[in-house]
């Protein structure tokens, strides 16, 4: 028959156990359990533990003891929990996240050193196609883009024109007629006296090339643009020879020349300040 002394008062658990003979050496070996804890359990102050682990612990002591556990349970305010608590607790969902065991676990290589590796291999493929074209003399071509190619990106604004950059090779034979005096062959079309300086507009359908011959100043060639209009300012006497002057118009000190069959026009102011205009 069981004991039922500790029933009135927890504090007679331990009467009990000293009553039995059983020390807490022999308790804490039979139980394997460290003295401190069974004298926490013989405190009976359960409020900040599990309370699993101390109804576990509890069962174990009422069976060494040979004492009622029920009652024990109940003495300590540690009740069996009822079965809608039961339901309750077994029908909460829980999440249960899959994981490997870790033999089956491989290592994830880490992102930041793949990056680094794509970026370095891109980097050498580069550098690796660079020597060979350089080894191969294709570098000019592929990796560089030539003169031509570069003017043809730039995009040339009508106040950055340099109309140097235009100037054509006039053909020899027309400087040796030039040489030969070229108003032989062209036809007088007006003569006037001006006073300088003398400007000259030049409103060009096409593109067209000019020559300027002044005494006293070296001869100078250049180009006028499409759809540029040009203005010279002559302030000695000389010549001032216009090509290619198809539908090309002049205006000179009250004068105006338009006309599609001239190619070519000589302006020439001589000393006496006499401008006289020959076409071709």
């Amino acid at each position: 028959m069981r004991d039922e002394l500790f029933l009135e008062n927890w504090s007679q658990l331990k009467s009990l156990r000293e009553n039995k003979g059983l020390s807490l050496d022999v308790l804490s070996e039979k139980m394997r359990l460290p003295l401190e804890r069974i004298e926490f359990l013989e405190k009976g102050i359960f409020d900040k533990d599990d309370i699993i682990i101390i109804r576990l612990q509890l069962k174990n002591y009422a069976r060494i003891l040979d004492i009622d556990y029920e009652e024990l349970i109940k003495l300590a305010g540690l009740k069996k929990p009822t079965e809608e608590t039961q339901t309750q607790t077994l029908g909460t969902s829980v999440n249960i996240k899959k994981t490997r065991t870790y033999k089956g676990r491989k290592k994830e290589p880490n992102k930041v050193l793949i990056y680094f590796l794509i970026i370095l291999g891109t980097l050498a493929l580069i550098f690796a196609l660079n020597r060979a074209a350089v080894s191969m003399g294709i570098n000019s071509d592929v990796f560089e883009m030539t003169k031509q190619q570069k003017n043809a990106l730039d995009t040339p604004s009508e106040t950055s024109i340099d109309s140097s950059s235009f100037k054509p090779i006039l053909p020899q034979a027309q400087k040796k007629i030039e040489e030969l005096d070229i108003i032989e062959e062209m036809d007088k079309l007006h003569s006037k006296t001006i006073s300088f300086p003398i400007i000259i507009k030049v409103f060009p359908k096409d593109n067209i090339s000019y020559r300027q011959e002044i005494k006293g100043l070296k001869t100078t060639e250049n180009y006028i643009l499409k759809d540029i209009p040009l203005q010279l300012e002559v302030r000695h006497p000389g010549r001032t020879i216009f090509y290619n002057a198809h539908s090309t118009r002049f205006v000179a000190d009250g004068l105006e020349l338009l006309d599609e069959k001239f190619s070519v026009i000589l302006i020439e102011i001589n000393e006496k300040r006499e401008m006289t205009i020959y076409t071709k």
